[in-house]
């Protein structure tokens, strides 16, 4: 990481609490949400379940789940994808590859349609 960085490590673990470039997780909202910094953010699913955003009982990882805007890129092979970001400009979902940039709009619409009503299932296998 380094000083040269810029980054933080977001931690309000007791034993880490005055180290060199760590912050806690209210310094870091308030950096991330008020002054519109950025960061790169690693959340598991573990974590998310917990979330009231994500259908669970506690009030965390509000950042994650505000609303953004989906970009569609062209690849060098004439591919399109699309990406998710939310409003701090932090990617939240990738999509696969689409030969078409039709299709890829037809996807984003299905997500957009249907994300309000997607339930969070765990450990559950996967049926093509």
């Amino acid at each position: 990481m380094g000083e040269e960085s810029g980054f933080k490590f977001v931690s309000d673990n007791k034993a880490l609490k005055g180290e060199k470039f760590v912050i806690s997780r209210q310094e870091f909202l308030d950096l991330f949400l008020n002054k519109g910094f950025g960061c790169i953010e690693f959340v598991s699913l573990q974590d998310l379940k917990g979330s009231l955003y994500f259908g669970g009982h506690y009030d965390k990882l509000r950042e994650v789940a505000y609303t953004g805007e989906f970009y569609i890129f062209k690849d060098k092979n004439e591919q399109y994808q699309f990406k998710l970001y939310n409003k701090q400009h932090r990617l939240v979902l990738a999509g696969e590859v689409y030969n078409s940039k039709d299709r890829v709009i037809s996807v984003i619409n299905s997500i957009k349609r249907f994300a309000e009503k997607a339930q969070f299932v765990e450990n559950q296998p996967v049926s093509e």
